[in-house]
């Protein structure tokens, strides 16, 4: 009975282990899966990008050189050899170097490179200081100063809130007291029996008054140096974008580019990742069984095997 038992044991042990292992290679197929899925969107819209910079540098080869500067430094860390299937690798591979393509042409003219680089510095620094006030400034302006007023207000409402119950919390003690003082004068017991009586509850009154008012008082006195702070920060982004726009290095190349190269507003967007997120891939669950020829999981819906194509019984 031992030895039976010890080895059931082991053979429970053995499926536990082998079950772990199937579910560890399906999760991992999952998530390869889902990996493949977001490239094939990148893919796609690096092709798609990859025609309209050829297109473009017929008529504006520096245009397609933005175009495709701006599309690769978004794309930077994706690689071929990150592709299953090796037509993906190849059409990756085929659009890459059309915008490599664009851009070296254009770098061969030292002028036309500085002018490239400068205008992409100071495109740089406009979305930066953009991306500081929700690329809205004056929208972001008003609703700091909206955030500022509203702190303010919600800070003297909880002041006279404050003021309100503890002065209320003072008088019900002050008159229990009067009462004891009377009472005692004119000797009226009951008078000071009850002013006695009262005086413990208006102490308590007070103190969970204080207790309750001050700390949210405290609250609200600290939400106003932040939402000021906030809005001295959108305001020295406002006066920063102000320069940047007069300044020949900034706004003033950007406007002048833009006025000889129209075709620079037709832009791509900055990254297929902002674009394509793992999350947007819709997951679901699948049966496999395991292929009696190969070895690899498979879903059960299929044929075949969709490793190494072998029927499946």
């Amino acid at each position: 009975m031992v030895m039976l038992a010890a080895v059931h044991a082991q053979l429970v042990g053995a499926q536990l282990h082998q079950l772990h292992a199937l579910n560890s290679q399906l999760q991992q197929q999952m998530a390869e899966q889902q990996r493949q899925a977001v490239l094939a969107q990148i893919l796609y819209e690096t092709e798609q990008v990859a025609r309209r910079v050829w297109a473009t540098g017929k008529s504006d080869p520096f245009a397609a050189a933005v175009h495709a500067e701006t599309w690769l430094q978004g794309v930077q860390s994706v690689a071929p050899q990150m592709f299953s299937d090796i037509g993906a690798k190849r059409a990756w591979s085929s659009a890459v170097d059309t915008m490599n393509a664009a851009s070296a042409t254009l770098r061969r003219d030292a002028a036309a490179a500085a002018l490239l680089d400068g205008y992409r510095a100071a495109e740089t620094e406009r979305q930066r200081l953009l991306s500081l006030v929700s690329g809205d400034p004056a929208g972001e302006m008003q609703k700091r100063t909206e955030a500022l007023q509203s702190a303010e207000t919600r800070l003297s409402n909880a002041r006279t809130s404050m003021f309100a119950f503890c002065g209320l919390s003072v008088v019900a003690a002050g008159l229990c007291v009067l009462l004891i003082v009377i009472g005692s004068a004119a000797d009226a017991t009951a008078m000071a029996v009850i002013g006695g009586l009262g005086i413990i509850p208006s102490i308590v009154i007070v103190f969970i008054a204080w207790s309750l008012s001050i700390p949210h008082f405290l609250k609200r006195r600290a939400a106003v140096p932040v939402a000021a702070s906030a809005l001295e920060e959108a305001k020295r982004v406002c006066a920063a974008l102000d320069d940047f726009a007069r300044n020949p290095a900034g706004g003033v190349l950007l406007a002048r580019v833009a006025a000889d190269h129209p075709l620079i507003a037709q832009a791509p967007p900055a990254s297929a990742f902002e674009q394509v997120a793992p999350s947007s891939v819709v997951e679901r669950q699948t049966v496999v069984i395991r292929c009696q020829y190969c070895g690899n999981l498979t879903p059960v819906d299929l044929q075949g095997c969709q490793h190494c194509g072998a029927r499946l019984k």
